[in-house]
């Protein structure tokens, strides 16, 4: 009754206008062409529409326009009404409605006009039940109280209670109860809030079974755990134990079930850990098309349980006309009770970009590990956290194409970049140490639309390391994804440098090129970085960035535009902002169940005087690619 009270005469005037308005239109073939909200001033337009239903869908022209339904537009107003009381504003109406069509008869704009009125203000809020905990503990709880004279937000009261409880439940409170009582306020239209709490006894955790586990040993889900039996319950413990379960690839579900016992006197809490057993032995074919690399084909089998414990055994090769090769690798999960794993892998891949082709065979030893793991807070995912500490052994042999060392004719060039003069080929072997962090916390990591990314590479390679070059590199990479609506705009950044006493000292193999499908879209792959005679040769520093604004289209169809800047120096350190290319164009993503789709016209703002291709100066300024996933 109060709702419909808060309502009148709103609905009553948007039966009328509606009816007046569509008149004996289908209203089947009405589409919604505009929606406006006035007078809001304590809730945001964007919290306001997203309770209704009514949608006014994209903002091309060839957006799909949702049909306009009459019943679903009334129950939206009862839903903004609801909002508006679960705020602490009762008294809110719709006061003004307005809706027109259009001169077609076949879409209407509609126009809400919402008059707030005054809240129910909190006169005092009091925690209790909470005298007898340690001070720290108190402490931490008040914090989360808010101060009296605010609105009576409900939305933000509930989460006060559920902080309160997931507090004493981090901190051995397992039978912890927390209840919001209200009573009304001495003054006219305030209200007393008193959150009560009952802790109940410390608990631990009492027996741990496992069950649903076949092949996979006991001891290996057991490991899993971050808790163990008697140690102080701690709900935090149980939600970062069954992320780590679930990032086990040979587990499909994996759940841990500690309920207190009815009666809230325990004081050891049983748990049961079950797991659903996956296929421990994969196999996986990949095939697709880009326009750098072109036809693609790949394999990989996979053992997720070699020899038990969850040691791990990969096999995999890949085909395609820019790179082909085969690798093996073995990670064996766990290192005693360190939390490290050792990773070994060794490969041999053959490269072919337009300046040059390389042979590489070798392989790596090192240690891994997760860190940070949280658990999941406010609906964001946690952040995942990986360190990789690696020693690389890699023979290296890299020659200039015959076409393109026809072009060079400085000799000194050629000997300069580590290159035999006559025949434009090198060769080495890397003996390095290599440091790795990354940090990813993405809504989704094949197409992300929330979140960020971090990583960073620190290389040091010296012939005492069992190698012939010497030099340091360090590259890092930064990404971000903000959601705006239904649109999301992605950047990144990336940078890197080589530092070495001169460029042979390097593999000409590891210097940086820019161009291509995933970096200054509009030049072709490898086709930026410093010239000498015409050709890009590479060189020791780099810095790219990109732009992308990414627009829903109609199911999965997306369209994107997008900025891309970035230049390659021939020194250490050598970047400079004055000195960037830069490129812009638009895309076309279509999502489908092996990834995204992405076609990309990119055309360049700042062409590169003198730049060689085939032998010709340059003169095409725009490229179009097509690859499979994002551009990052």
């Amino acid at each position: 009754m109060q709702l419909l009270r808060l309502l009148r005469p709103g609905v009553l005037l948007v039966v009328v206008l509606l009816i007046a308005a569509t008149g004996c239109h289908d209203e089947s073939g009405v589409h919604v062409l505009g929606l406006e909200i006035e007078g809001q001033r304590v809730l945001s337009t964007e919290e306001i529409r997203a309770v209704m239903t009514t949608t006014t869908g994209g903002v091309l022209p060839w957006s799909s326009r949702p049909p306009f339904n009459r019943e679903t537009f009334q129950e939206d107003l009862v839903r903004i009404a609801r909002l508006y009381e679960a705020r602490g504003y009762p008294d809110a109406r719709v006061s003004v409605v307005a809706a027109d069509l259009n001169e077609k008869g076949d879409g209407i704009r509609l126009r809400i006009g919402i008059d707030e009125g005054e809240p129910i203000r909190i006169e005092s809020i009091r925690l209790e039940g909470v005298d007898d905990l340690p001070v720290d503990l108190q402490a931490r709880l008040r914090a989360n109280v808010p101060d009296a004279g605010g609105p009576r937000d409900r939305e933000r009261l509930l989460e006060v209670v559920r902080v309160v409880r997931e507090t004493l439940l981090d901190h051995g409170y397992a039978h912890a109860q927390v209840e919001l009582n209200e009573s009304p306020g001495a003054a006219p239209r305030t209200v007393a809030l008193t959150v009560t709490a009952t802790p109940g006894p410390v608990a631990v955790f009492g027996d741990i079974t496992v069950v649903g586990n076949a092949r996979i040993g006991e001891d290996v889900i057991r490991r899993q755990l971050t808790f163990r039996p008697d140690d102080v319950y701690r709900q935090r413990d149980i939600i970062r134990s069954e992320r780590r379960l679930s990032s086990i690839q040979a587990l499909q579900f994996a759940n841990i079930d500690a309920p207190p016992p009815e009666g809230g006197t325990a004081t050891r809490i049983p748990v049961t850990v079950t797991v659903a057993e996956d296929l421990l032995r994969r196999l996986e074919l990949r095939a697709g098309y880009g326009t750098e690399d072109r036809v693609r084909a790949g394999i990989e089998w996979a053992h997720l349980n070699f020899g038990g414990g969850l040691r791990q055994f990969t096999a995999a090769a890949r085909w395609s006309a820019i790179d082909r090769g085969a690798s093996v690798g073995l990670v064996q999960p766990y290192l005693g009770r360190t939390g490290w794993s050792l990773e070994t892998s060794a490969s041999s891949w053959w490269r072919s970009e337009a300046i040059y082709t390389s042979e590489t065979t070798g392989g790596r030893v090192g240690l891994s590990r997760r860190f940070g793991e949280r658990a999941m807070r406010f609906g964001a995912r946690a952040p995942s956290d990986v360190l990789r500490v690696s020693y690389v052994i890699e023979r290296l042999r890299y020659m200039v194409r015959p076409e393109v060392l026809e072009d060079v004719t400085n000799v000194d060039t050629l000997i300069a970049l580590g290159l035999d003069p006559i025949d434009g080929r090198g060769r080495g072997t890397k003996g390095a140490l290599a440091v790795e962090y990354e940090r990813t916390a993405t809504d989704n990591l094949a197409n992300p639309s929330r979140g960020y990314s971090v990583s960073a590479l620190w290389e040091e390679a010296r012939p005492t390391l069992g190698g012939t070059f010497d030099y340091r590199k360090l590259t890092m990479e930064a990404r971000g994804y903000v959601p705006l609506g239904g649109t999301v705009v992605a950047g990144r950044l990336r940078t890197g440098t080589i530092v070495a006493e001169s460029d042979g000292d390097a593999p000409f193999s590891e210097r940086f090129f820019l161009g291509g499908s995933t970096s200054l879209r509009g030049w072709g792959r490898f086709q930026v970085s410093p010239l000498r005679d015409g050709i890009p040769v590479g060189g020791r520093t780099m810095l790219d960035g990109s732009l992308e604004l990414r627009v829903p289209v109609r199911g999965p169809l997306g369209a994107v535009a997008f900025v891309d800047a970035g230049n390659v120096w021939s020194g250490s350190l050598d970047a400079t902002v004055s000195g960037l290319r830069t490129s812009a164009g638009a895309g076309i993503r279509y999502a489908t169940p092996i990834g995204v789709v992405r076609t990309d016209i990119g055309v360049q703002l700042t062409p590169i005087d003198g730049l060689l291709i085939d032998g010709e100066p340059e003169s095409r300024r725009w490229r179009l690619h097509l690859s499979i996933g994002q551009a990052f």
